[in-house]
């Protein structure tokens, strides 16, 4: 069986396969996580939990995915890929000291980043997908890292979440860059997708909170301290683990970075707005 520690955000994950079909969903989930792994020992803990994917027979499509802590599930990749990585995540999160950890897509261009917070169905993992297509560097569309008195975003590197919703504004993509995905309720007609261009790390630029409505016109708002630490308040998702809930450091970013709201509907004109804010 093959194993692998993946680390982010003062957390860890262990993880072992044993198969080709285990190996190709692993390396589709984590492969470039696993290849952005910290240099300084102080930066790999033990990991808080392993999960341990394998085919339970010869020759077979179905795979069991089991975890030390007693954890069990049962199915075909496109079953297993949304629930598998979601739990890796959840775990991550959970254990996530020493900075900010922010529900957040993350892109950036010329080494400048754009933070985009945003719960689900805000449009934030679609227009990360968007911008990765436009020329942008992608870090992440669901956890940025933001370590304690800096503004380095760190990406964790998972493939962007497509609900039923967002496919069709996309080409179809290569086979070897997306899956089908069972999400629970979300239904089996949504798509997991690697973007192209993957960076573990960027300085951040300013901060963009995406909101998509179908009916809305263009708008772009500056927002003001007591409302961008508010907004930032909801995203963040390791307040227990931080010094005062990590009030002070989302204090911190809302002084040193701007922070807008952007309402959309489309496409149209947005790329001019973002490359103008990281500029």
């Amino acid at each position: 069986m093959k194993q692998a520690t993946l680390y982010f955000a003062g957390s860890a994950v262990g993880l072992a396969w044993q198969g080709l079909p285990a190996e190709r969903l692993v390396e589709f989930l984590f492969g470039q996580s696993l290849k952005a792994q910290p240099a300084n020992p102080a930066d790999r803990p033990d990991p808080a939990i392993i999960f341990e994917l394998m085919s339970p027979e010869p020759g077979s499509d179905e795979l069991l995915l089991v975890t030390n802590q007693g954890e069990k599930r049962a199915g075909k990749a496109r079953d297993l890929a949304y629930y598998f990585i979601e739990r890796v995540t959840y775990f991550l999160a959970d254990g996530s000291q020493g900075g900010a950890l922010v529900h957040a897509a993350c892109l950036a261009k010329n080494g400048r980043a754009v933070l985009l917070p945003g719960t689900s169905g805000s449009g934030k993992s679609t227009l990360a997908l968007w911008l990765s297509q436009k020329g942008y560097d992608y870090l992440s569309d669901e956890l940025v890292y933001i370590p304690m008195a800096g503004l380095e975003a760190r990406g964790l590197p998972r493939p962007v979440h497509l609900k039923k919703t967002s496919i069709a504004l996309f080409p179809e993509p290569a086979s070897e860059r997306a899956m089908p995905a069972s999400p629970g309720a979300l239904g089996a007609s949504s798509l997991m997708v690697q973007p192209e261009t993957f960076i573990p790390q960027a300085q951040l630029a300013a901060i963009l909170f995406p909101h998509y409505d179908k009916d809305a016109s263009l708008a772009l708002v500056k927002m003001s301290g007591a409302h961008s630490v508010l907004n930032l308040t909801s995203t963040l998702v390791n307040a227990r683990n931080l010094p005062e809930n990590g009030f002070p450091e989302l204090f911190r970013l809302a002084r040193e970075l701007p922070v807008y709201s952007l309402m959309y509907s489309n496409f149209d004109k947005l790329l001019p707005e973002i490359n103008t804010l990281i500029a």
